[in-house]
C-alpha cells in the first residue's frame, strides 16, 4: 500500500479535508512521487463520489418543500433544522432552490439573508401581499451550511407565509 493510502487509512471519507490531502506525506513533483499522486487522485475521487451527487446537482431524494409563518420575527434555515432525521446533517452543504411569500391580508416585507450569526448578506427583500405570491428563483445557486445559513426575516409586523424548496448538494467532507 502506498504512502497516501497509509497516511489516510484511519479516516472516514467524510472526514477528509483539502488540508489533509495537502499533508499526506513528502510528495514531490518528480517521477518517484507518481504513485502517490495517483493514489491521492483516487482517494479524492472516492470522496467526491461518496459524498456528492453526479455533476454537483442536489440529491434527487433530498429535495424538499417546507414552510412556516413569521410575524416581526426570523427563522434560521440550517441543514440540521431542515433534515432533522439525518444524523450528520450539520455537515451538509445545501442549496436554496427558491422561496415564496404571501400574506393572509394586508402587506408584509420579507428579507432573506445569508448569515454567520454576526453578519448578514442580503439576498433579497420583497414586499408581499395576498396575491400574487412572490416567488424567487435564483440564476446562481445559493449554497448554505450550518455555519453560513439562510435567515428569513419578516420586518413589517404582519404575518407572512413563507414556502421554500431546498436540496442537499454534499453530505460532508471537503476533498477539494
Amino acid at each position: 500500500m502506498g504512502m497516501a493510502f497509509n497516511n489516510l487509512k484511519t479516516l472516514k471519507l467524510k472526514e477528509l479535508t483539502g488540508k489533509q490531502f495537502s499533508e499526506v506525506g513528502n510528495i514531490y513533483s518528480d517521477l518517484t512521487s507518481k504513485s502517490d499522486f495517483r493514489q491521492i487522485s483516487e482517494i479524492k475521487n472516492a470522496v467526491i463520489d461518496a459524498l456528492t451527487f453526479t455533476g454537483g446537482m442536489p440529491y434527487p431524494d433530498s429535495i424538499i418543500a417546507t414552510g412556516f409563518e413569521l410575524s416581526n420575527s426570523t427563522q434560521d434555515l440550517k441543514p440540521s433544522t431542515l433534515y432533522t432525521t439525518e444524523a450528520n446533517a450539520e455537515d451538509y452543504m445545501c442549496v436554496l432552490n427558491g422561496i415564496s411569500a404571501y400574506t393572509a391580508s394586508g402587506t408584509s416585507v420579507v428579507k432573506i439573508t445569508l448569515s454567520d450569526g454576526s453578519s448578514d448578506v442580503i439576498i433579497s427583500a420583497m414586499s408581499v401581499s395576498t396575491s400574487p405570491d412572490k416567488w424567487l428563483m435564483f440564476t446562481e445557486p445559493i449554497y448554505f451550511t450550518e455555519d453560513l445559513y439562510i435567515t428569513v426575516h419578516e420586518i413589517a409586523t404582519n404575518t407572512a407565509i413563507i414556502d421554500l424548496s431546498v436540496g442537499i448538494v454534499s453530505r460532508g467532507g471537503n476533498p477539494q
